[in-house]
């Protein structure tokens, strides 16, 4: 699958292709069609949640939009 990853604060992000997930036995696996990036990606991008104390371990895949 496609993912929208962050790498580096204020670098391009890159599009990387990742293996499907599997399926933990007390887990579920959720086919998303599209994801949005909303504004909270935007701050994580840029690395402004720090004041907030969110720190995100990098590489990070963007998007929580899910359709």
């Amino acid at each position: 699958m496609k993912v929208l990853v962050l790498t580096e604060l204020r670098k391009p992000l890159e599009v990387l292709n990742m293996p499907d997930p599997t399926l933990a036995p007390d887990g579920v696996i959720i086919r998303v069609e599209a994801n949005g990036i909303c504004r909270n990606d935007w701050h994580a991008w840029m690395g402004d949640w720090d004041w907030f104390g969110l720190n995100l371990a990098l590489p990070h895949v963007m998007g929580h939009e899910m359709h």
